[in-house]
């Protein structure tokens, strides 16, 4: 195609320069100038040589976040921490329902017979334990499940306590005439009086036992009590078979009930 429009442009040349010819044989002699047809564009030029590196361009708006990676895998782990604190107690549970009867035990009443026989048999015990101490210790007296037993001490109502803890007992609390009655029996054989597990060192005119609860039963005589806190022990005298509120400071014939 090239080749073709190339000898196309030659003949058009040709003849224009015959008609310029025969126009300057007809016409003056002048100098003119005829702006000849645009040539053919000529082929690209080479590559230019590497240029130098430009200066950094300003730096862009942030782009919007990328998707979400894939998750890695888990790492160490790490040191056990320090416990926390007590949480505060939960909300009461609604109440469970009624569970279902049990079976009674088959071996209950062989049980219930083995320890009956036990029973039985440490009463026996008892029983025989009671008649060698009364037997063996000059002065013992039973009544009940109560032993009373004498001894050659003497002493204030605090010492007096404390020699019959020693032995496992305790000053005699008589709780109805029969014991009171039998008290007052070493009170005579004796011929000294004995201090009662009864004082009101606490509160003046409330009279109680060693445990600290009120008495119920008592053998005032019309007169007595009456030192006042001069006077807050109780004891049990040989001359009026009564009870006598005296200083605890004085000394009496210890005798201590188990």
């Amino acid at each position: 195609m090239m080749y073709y429009l190339q000898i196309n442009s030659m003949i058009t040349i040709a003849i224009l320069m015959v008609l310029y010819t025969q126009t300057n044989s007809e016409m003056p002699t002048t100098c003119s100038v005829i702006q000849g047809l645009p040539g053919l564009n000529g082929r690209d030029g080479r590559d230019g040589s590497h240029g130098h590196k430009g200066e950094p361009g300003p730096r862009g708006e942030t782009g919007n976040p990328g998707i979400r990676g894939i998750a890695g895998p888990p790492g160490k782990v790490g040191p056990k921490g320090d416990q926390g604190n007590t949480g505060s107690p939960g909300l009461q549970g609604s109440k469970g329902e009624k569970g279902q009867k049990g079976d009674p035990d088959a071996r209950m009443a062989e049980k219930q017979l083995i320890l009956e026989d036990k029973i039985a048999a440490l009463e026996k015990s008892l029983v025989f334990l009671k008649k060698s101490v009364q037997y063996s210790i000059k002065g013992v007296k039973i009544l009940g499940d109560k032993v009373y037993i004498p001894t050659d001490l003497e002493g204030d109502y605090s010492t007096s306590q404390a020699a019959c803890q020693g032995l496992g007992g305790t000053l005699p609390t008589p709780m109805n005439s029969a014991e009171n009655d039998i008290i007052l029996q070493y009170v005579k054989e004796f011929k000294n009086n004995v201090f009662l597990g009864i004082n009101d060192i606490k509160e003046e005119g409330v009279f109680v036992y060693l445990n600290g609860k009120q008495i119920t039963y008592s053998n005032w005589p019309s007169t007595e009590p009456n030192g006042k806190r001069n006077e807050n022990c109780v004891e049990a005298r040989v001359n009026h078979s009564a009870w006598n509120d005296i200083n605890c400071a004085n000394k009496n014939r210890v005798l201590c009930e188990f």
